[in-house]
């Protein structure tokens, strides 16, 4: 295989998973354990691909260094375990559906793009991956107010954190003429241009993060979200 393509390998695994399991739900909607199976294939398959990843193969939007290796294994770890645990805990309140597994795929497939990325634009698809997925899981029970209310406030919230992102992604690139990550963050901080860019920049991600003093909204997120969902946000 091309090492091009091979860099996208886990991505597109896990990609190609949710996929399926959209395709599976469409077809035959009230099949819990076949969704949860694709799910469990997909990001163990995606896990194991990224260990055979070339240690040295880089290009312009992703990073294939030992460095991204190891954090698209753990996190296609990570998504693994949360499919496994995630599966019994929604089948028994009744939320197993395609959507379920096929967005906790979804949301590890930004988590990987976000520890992979090496270009702004790809880093800004990879986030609203995420938080898009995110979004819809939080409230994925439907019998009950408080999940649907914990994801309006992550979804404002998030809304304007992903905007002031974006705004300092836009600034970091008036600055330096450049969507590389590290040839707009090597422009000399001394201009106002790439000083505001950081601002912006740092405080929509210490929203998503939520880092203090921007953590406001997390213990009503977190209260309101399944469980599993909830130990996946943390």
């Amino acid at each position: 295989m091309n090492w091009q393509l091979s860099s996208y390998l886990p991505m597109l695994i896990l990609c190609a998973g949710a996929l399926a399991v959209f395709v599976c739900g469409a077809i035959s909607p009230a099949r819990g354990l076949l969704f949860r199976s694709i799910a469990l294939v997909s990001s163990a398959a995606a896990c194991v691909s990224a260990v055979g990843l070339v240690p040295d193969a880089t290009q312009s939007l992703v990073d294939a260094g030992p460095y991204a290796r190891f954090f698209t294994v753990l996190l296609c770890a990570l998504t693994f375990l949360c499919i496994l645990f995630a599966g019994e805990y929604a089948r028994r309140r009744g939320f197993e559906r395609d959507e379920f597994h096929a967005l906790v795929l979804l949301a590890g497939l930004g988590m990987v793009l976000l520890a992979v990325s090496t270009d702004w634009v790809m880093f800004s698809i990879a986030l609203e991956i995420l938080s898009l997925a995110l979004y819809v899981l939080i409230a994925s029970r439907r019998d009950k107010s408080q999940p649907l209310e914990a994801a309006i406030k992550y979804f404002v919230l998030g809304a304007v954190a992903s905007a002031m992102v974006f705004m300092g992604i836009a600034l970091l690139y008036a600055g330096s003429g450049s969507l590389d990550m590290n040839a707009s963050l090597r422009v000399s901080a001394s201009q106002g241009t790439t000083l505001l860019g950081l601002g912006f920049l740092l405080t929509g991600l210490g929203f998503k993060l939520s880092l203090a003093p921007m953590h406001l909204w997390t213990p009503d997120v977190y209260q309101g979200a399944p469980a599993p969902v909830a130990a996946f946000l943390s």
